[in-house]
């Protein structure tokens, strides 16, 4: 079995917090479970961290049976549109990546601040 980890480092804005986590649950995990070949889906929330520790809202693991069913997952359309759907999330929750010039000459596209 295989595991991939997606980390979302970051910041969503407290006010979207819960709306956040609720469309995260509703409209892009399903997405993630039409995954090809997929045999679990996880999803962690933060809910506190140490002082200094980088904000990370959402940790994603999606298993698998072998590398091969990695790579068709992969490739995907369902891949593509999961992560459209998360793309959509996170601008709505002002999500801004750690690292993010807003306003910078290379904008980060997942940026709230950098996507308008």
């Amino acid at each position: 079995m295989i595991t991939r980890f997606a980390v979302l480092e970051g910041h969503v804005s407290p006010s979207e917090t819960e709306a956040f986590r609720a469309a995260i649950l509703a409209d892009v995990l399903p997405h993630w479970k039409a995954f090809p070949g997929v045999l679990a889906v996880r999803i962690c929330f933060e809910t506190e961290r140490d002082a200094g520790a980088p904000e990370i809202p959402l940790i994603l693991a999606i298993s698998y049976p072998n590398r091969a069913a990695v790579d068709v997952a992969l490739a995907s359309p369902q891949r593509a549109l999961a992560k459209a759907a998360t793309r959509a999330r996170l601008g709505r929750a002002g999500f801004n990546p750690r690292g993010c010039a807003a306003g910078s000459t290379a904008p980060d596209a997942r940026c709230a601040s950098c996507a308008s």
